[in-house]
């Protein structure tokens, strides 16, 4: 077996540890959709899996896709090497873009179904996305195009920044699908001249100087949202059917000495649905390479897996380390990490080749959480908001769930209003809030098993401020005269107690401490 076999074997591995068969049937349907000239490289699949097989990226604007693949291969044909160099320089916008694509398509998959109030949803939801469609993805991939084709011309495109600069160019380019967006809309919005009616949004635009009124419903609103995100993932695809033709100008790429356009082609390579490579970091020079990964693997087989195949492909591609270590998160497990030195891996890499089953051990540093199998609801962790709690003189901010395996605990500030700073007033209202607190319901952690819902609350940590007209004076120094205690209640024995009330020694021996039932005060001692 060859080197590059046993490359596209080991790729091969990774990409079935997170879930891609590169099998006939599901290529098809990926084919079908993204429309290549020619075979989806390895390098490549990830990501046109990703956009293929889901909403919305499968619902992308064919013409726009046309327009941009022909475009450039009409410029890579007329002088591949002036081609090379604009992608050299152009394609961290690109990068910008998808990761922009990423951020926006989190807010439509979340809302743009949601039954919210129409009022509410236009202003979290409406407005934010359209414009991120607009000044983040399209600006940027306009930036990215605009970019290859001034390797081409003696004008200076490079100072051309607003939306309306570009698009001017792009279609004096050619570009007259892919530039077909509402840009009255957009700057209207963009720069204060909209007015949200519910139902409706009122906007002025200006064109040669004179100012208009417009008006537009929630429903082509939504209409515009999804055409504005149709030619953004268009004009990701159109990019993708390109390379996909040429994978030379791909290897090109990676084999020029900048380390950053190399880093956004690996990270490009590693992308799927279900896996990202956030960011690459080198630590001490060559010492360490770190790898900060998001992925949704279903079981931690699979997840030790793509983090072992994630680590030998990274030596692979930077052989010179010498250690590699692949951190991740994960919506249901907290986060965890592998580490193999440069010498575990080429073992690992003797292995692979002579078709042993490579052997994981204790001997090799691996910290990987249990994935948790059942969430009854992701959402309702994701957007819970505890009520409003308060008191005569008091009220409780910063509420918080910090809850370990075996024992329901929460956290809060308690802000004491104006004229009521005497210990036996700040007291009562401790106790007060303290009540309302052992019942309070929790949402069930994604993360790992902790108590949730109405369970009897088995700790509750409270610090303990005056109302102040300076925002966030929350400092536990006895010189923050703001500063009234620390209250620690815990339910009964059984329960874990935080050391020196969960501060600094130092500190917590600083205050005058006193214990009254199953209450630990911290007061400052200047009181």
């Amino acid at each position: 077996m060859n080197r590059e076999d046993f490359t596209i074997r080991i790729f091969l591995n990774f990409l079935r540890s997170v879930g891609i068969t590169v099998e006939n049937d599901i290529l098809g349907v990926v084919r079908n959709v993204i429309l290549p000239q020619s075979d989806i490289p390895l390098c490549l699949t990830g990501i046109c899996y990703e956009i293929a097989l889901h909403e919305p990226g499968k619902f992308y604007n064919r013409k726009v896709a046309d327009e941009l693949n022909s475009k450039f291969k009409t410029a890579y044909d007329t002088d591949s090497n002036i081609f090379l160099k604009g992608m050299q320089s152009a394609l961290s916008y690109f990068y910008t873009a998808l990761k922009s694509y990423d951020y926006t398509l989190e807010l439509y998959n979340e809302f743009s179904e949601s039954a919210f109030d129409n009022y509410f949803k236009t202003n979290v939801y409406r407005i934010p996305t359209l414009l991120r469609i607009s000044e983040d993805i399209l600006m940027n991939l306009y930036r990215f195009v605009r970019d290859i084709h001034q390797q081409y011309t003696e004008k200076n495109y490079s100072n051309l920044e607003t939306l309306g600069q570009i698009i001017s160019v792009l279609k004096s380019i050619g570009y007259t699908e892919f530039t077909n967006v509402d840009t009255d809309l957009r700057n209207a919005l963009s720069h204060g001249k909209a007015f949200n009616h519910g139902n409706s949004v009122s906007y002025k635009y200006k064109k040669n100087g004179q100012e208009y009124p417009e008006s537009i419903n929630i429903w082509d609103f939504d209409r515009k949202i999804n055409e504005s995100l149709d030619i953004a993932s268009a004009g990701i695809i159109g990019v993708l059917r390109f390379l996909s033709s040429h994978v030379d100008l791909l290897e090109k790429l990676l084999s020029i000495a900048d380390l950053e356009v190399k880093d956004m082609l690996i990270k490009l390579q590693f992308r799927s649905s279900d896996f990202r490579i956030m960011d690459i970091q080198r630590i001490g020079g060559n010492k360490q390479l770190n790898a900060l990964c998001i992925l949704k693997a279903k079981d931690n087989t699979s997840l030790l897996i793509s983090l072992y195949y994630t680590a030998i492909i990274l030596y692979l591609n930077y052989p010179d380390f010498d250690s590699y270590f692949v951190s991740y998160d994960h919506i249901r497990s907290l986060g965890g990490y592998v580490r193999f030195k440069k010498n575990e891996i080429i073992k690992f890499l003797e292995d692979e080749f002579s078709e042993k089953v490579p052997q994981l051990s204790q001997k090799h540093e691996i910290n990987v959480y249990e994935i948790k199998e059942e969430v009854k609801s992701e959402r309702e962790h994701k957007y819970f908001q505890f009520p409003r709690i308060e008191g005569e003189g008091w009220y409780l901010k910063y509420i918080e769930d910090i809850s370990i395996e075996s024992h329901k605990r929460i956290k809060a500030i308690l802000i004491v209003r104006e004229g009521r700073f005497d210990k036996e007033m700040v007291r009562a209202f401790l106790l007060e809030s303290i009540e309302k607190l052992k019942r309070i319901y929790t949402p069930e952690n994604p993360k790992f098993v902790c108590p949730y819902g109405d369970s009897e609350t088995d700790a509750i940590f409270i610090h303990t401020f005056k109302d102040s007209q300076v925002r966030e004076t929350y400092s536990l120094f006895n010189s923050n005269k703001n500063f009234l205690c620390i209250a620690n209640y815990y339910r009964n024995g059984t329960v874990p107690r935080l050391v020196h009330g969960g501060i600094m020694e130092s500190l917590w021996k600083e205050y005058s401490r006193e214990f009254i039932d199953s209450i630990e005060f911290g007061w400052n001692s200047n009181l």
